[in-house]
């Protein structure tokens, strides 16, 4: 073994025969690897691409049984038109183990002129391992190729459309992570909801978009946004951690600010009455009913290691400040039987419960009557850990995407309090407290301005 393995070091092209009868001749798997190793060693030597593989090529016609699949797979470590056209002959051959072989060594094939072949049989093998020996090829190749990022993703693209397994798909993801575009993150975020590959989706937004060694990372609110929706499915904590404050920092670059500061409740009051109510109360009363609310919030809600944590007493919290249109993003998290929701202007709701118990799930307008209050999905992620909303208000409607699926789609929202009104052109935001604890974080929120109008002269 250790000759073996000192045999790469020393070799020289006039022993690359030699090293062939060796490969022939191993019977140990570790040594037979060493031994390919030693052979492209030899051949890189030689000038000429296509008489580096002279000597596998010769004892490939000759040799029969199973020891040509050690010189097929020598192949692809040392490249060149002959030696591809070999392994693609190999690929039709009448033994299924060989041909396995060969289709693993074109999906190693160091350059793409391999490519071609690798995308007919994705397209055409009925062999599931084929088919994913391809496409991990495919993946591979199309990053590193020299072709321009637009006609790199058509080609990710097109593989993706070839991909039925999870593992098929998970390979093609990679390859969209290795392109550092806007439009590779939106094509792996669109993967987000498929629970069978949604850890790797996120694993390869956060290479996307996060900076690198000698490169920028992406900016902009999409980014931002993608990079939260992936969060929940990230493993590293490490990672996580790191993906959080970079997509934060976007979001204050596009004009987003925190609800919440991580360290208090400033910003924030208790809730007094509903919006009827309120309006009806003269100043003094409305002062001395909010300082009493605001006593009773903070026995209840307090700011727990960066957290905003409900004790399951008491009532809502709510925003000190009025809102109009918007976007914001809010994390939260319930356990077993939890039961919440985002109040927005005032008014209920954005529902939030456990799925085990409401299995229609959360993010619908649950007060709705005349527009529809369900989510089109069911998107929670398990009790106990964290979500992410985003929702938009623009007028009477409303859009929430929970976890990166979209859950309500620019639904009028009602007015749960004067059904016979619009819902109220501004108000609070409130975080609903309905007897169960809760925790949210990471809430940052950028109003919608209208446009100016256009001046006439």
């Amino acid at each position: 073994m250790a000759a073996a393995s000192a045999l790469e070091r020393v070799v020289r092209p006039q022993d690359a025969a030699a090293v062939v009868d060796l490969i022939v001749s191993s019977t140990a798997a570790r040594e037979t690897t060493l031994l390919q190793n030693a052979y492209a060693a030899a051949a890189a030597q030689v000038s000429d691409r296509d008489a580096r593989a002279e000597a596998l090529l010769s004892a490939l016609e000759k040799l029969e049984g199973p020891k040509r699949a050690d010189l097929l797979r020598t192949l692809p470590k040392v490249g060149g038109a002959k030696a591809l056209a070999a392994a693609v002959a190999a690929t039709k051959s009448a033994d299924p183990q060989l041909q396995a072989v060969a289709v693993y060594a074109l999906s190693q094939w160091p350059d793409e002129s391999a490519r071609p072949e690798l995308l007919a049989i994705a397209r055409s093998s009925s062999d599931r391992r084929s088919r994913s020996l391809a496409l991990q090829g495919i993946a591979r190749l199309v990053p590193a190729s020299a072709e321009d990022p637009g006609r790199k993703l058509a080609a990710l693209e097109e593989a993706m459309t070839l991909a039925v397994e999870p593992d098929q798909k998970s390979a093609v993801i990679s390859g969209f992570s290795g392109l550092k575009t806007a439009a590779s993150l939106v094509a792996v975020g669109r993967f987000l909801d498929d629970p069978a590959v949604q850890a790797r989706a996120a694993a390869a937004a956060l290479r996307i978009a996060l900076p690198g060694p000698g490169r920028e990372g992406l900016k902009g609110f999409e980014t931002a946004r993608t990079l939260l929706e992936a969060l929940p499915f990230v493993e590293s904590e490490y990672d996580r951690g790191e993906a959080e404050r970079y997509a934060h920092g976007l979001l204050l670059e596009a004009g987003f600010g925190p609800l919440f500061n991580g360290k208090d409740l400033d910003g924030w009051k208790g809730l007094v009455a509903d919006p009827p109510k309120r309006a009806k109360m003269d100043p003094r009363a409305m002062a001395a009913a909010q300082a009493k609310a605001d006593e009773e919030m903070r026995a209840h809600w307090r700011v727990v290691d960066g957290v905003l944590s409900f004790d399951g007493k008491g009532h809502s919290l709510c925003t000190a400040k009025d809102y109009a249109d918007f976007e914001m993003f809010v994390d939260w998290k319930i356990e077993p039987k939890g039961d919440s929701g985002i109040y927005l202007r005032g008014s209920p709701q954005v529902q939030i419960w456990d799925p085990a118990q409401w299995p229609e799930g959360s993010g619908g307008l649950y007060n709705n009557q005349q527009n529809p209050k369900n989510p089109l999905a069911k998107a929670d992620r398990p009790v106990g850990e964290w979500n992410t909303f985003y929702i938009k208000m623009a007028g009477e409607r409303v859009t929430v995407v929970l976890n990166g699926v979209l859950v309500a789609d620019d639904v009028v929202m009602e007015n749960y309090w004067e059904r016979d009104k619009p819902i109220y052109p501004s108000g609070q935001i409130e975080l609903q407290a309905h007897s169960t604890p809760l925790a949210f974080k990471n809430i940052f929120l950028r109003e919608i301005t209208a446009p100016a109008p256009e001046a006439h002269l």
